[in-house]
């Protein structure tokens, strides 16, 4: 299992919610910590996350997306063997 799961809720074939249910079939406790950017305020998405244990949720934004995409490439260049 990985050590960390950063989604967007708006994801292919399913949300980000949806991941984290089937994640939790095969994690029950979900002691992966997972990181949701969303790109809406509602607070009911954010509830709703909220009660599947996803306490770090990011607000869509340019620099939040600029971040990502340098850390995305940071892991890319890592060497791990």
């Amino acid at each position: 299992m990985p050590s960390l799961i950063v989604t967007d809720h708006e994801i292919p074939l399913m949300n980000g919610l949806q991941l984290i249910q089937s994640i939790r079939l095969e994690d029950k406790p979900l002691n992966i910590p997972v990181i949701a950017i969303l790109k809406t305020e509602s607070d009911e998405l954010k509830k709703s996350y909220d009660e599947y244990g996803i306490k770090t949720i990011l607000d869509d934004s340019p620099f939040l997306i600029s971040w990502m995409n340098s850390f995305a490439t940071f892991l890319n260049n890592l060497s791990i063997f």
